[in-house]
């Protein structure tokens, strides 16, 4: 069952946990919860990446697009002044 589902999952690396146990439900009749089948699965590194996705240039190219300047990278951080 573990080499079919390694198999499987190289196979359509877009499948998720929830797809792999209606799928195993359906070919093998068994129970399995979508925790234990991430968790075999990260075992040899076929987990998708936890979190959320890196961002991307995407944003500040845009706004380099829209406003003709280049953004900078530090714009809108407010430093308190001592009182």
């Amino acid at each position: 069952m573990k080499e079919w589902l390694y198999e499987r999952k190289r196979q359509d690396k877009t499948l998720t946990g929830p797809d792999l146990v209606k799928e195993l439900a359906k070919r093998f009749k068994v129970k399995i919860s979508v925790g234990h089948v991430n968790h075999i699965l990260r075992q040899v590194n076929l987990s998708r990446q936890t979190g959320r996705p890196p961002k991307t240039g995407a944003k500040k190219e845009a706004v380099e697009a829209e406003t003709g300047e280049a953004g900078v990278d530090n714009a809108g951080i407010f430093f308190p002044g001592g009182g």
